[in-house]
């Protein structure tokens, strides 16, 4: 077995140009711009027409910007707003992202009133049974995205908290 010795000479120390290196400053303003930007386009969809109802699962993909990066946008906007009413505004839309729910498709669903769905999915009568079945199939899912949702809200108002605790 033969050994080698390698050796290396620097020659001058390596010190990157100033410019070459982010400033740190520059990059959490390009981010809170960045947010701001995506966030105005949440804020905007939420106004529309387009956006879902009170008591209404929609699909993730009605999203004007894909919800976790949202999600990220809103907690620093959060985290860094001096304005207590601004903040609070953020925090209810941060949770509001909970009715947006990948696999809902085209249509949205109501979630608020699954109880009264699957008692009205018994026919009275024997007839429309597939009706029947189909109002049962559409209040089960109602039930399972209206558990989703509350979990969902759960963690992140959790997340909320833990800013609280972090500043």
């Amino acid at each position: 077995m033969r050994i080698t010795r390698v050796s290396f000479k620097i020659h001058e120390p390596f010190e990157p140009h100033p410019d070459s290196i982010p400033d740190k400053n520059r990059m959490v303003s390009d981010a809170v711009n960045m947010a701001r930007k995506c966030v105005a386009k949440y804020t905007n969809y939420m106004q529309s027409p387009d956006y879902p109802e009170a008591g209404f699962v929609a699909d993730a993909s009605k999203l004007p910007v894909g919800k976790e990066f949202l999600k990220t946008a809103l907690i620093i906007l959060i985290s860094t707003s001096n304005d207590n009413g601004a903040a609070e505004q953020l925090k209810a839309a941060y949770i509001s992202l909970a009715y947006f729910q990948h696999g809902v498709g085209s249509d949205n669903i109501m979630i608020d009133s699954t109880a009264r769905a699957a008692k009205s999915a018994v026919p009275d009568d024997g007839e429309n049974h597939e009706h029947a079945y189909q109002h049962y199939l559409n209040a089960r899912k109602a039930k399972q995205l209206l558990n989703i949702v509350t979990m969902e809200k759960l963690q992140l108002s959790d997340d909320i908290q833990s800013l609280k605790k972090t500043s």
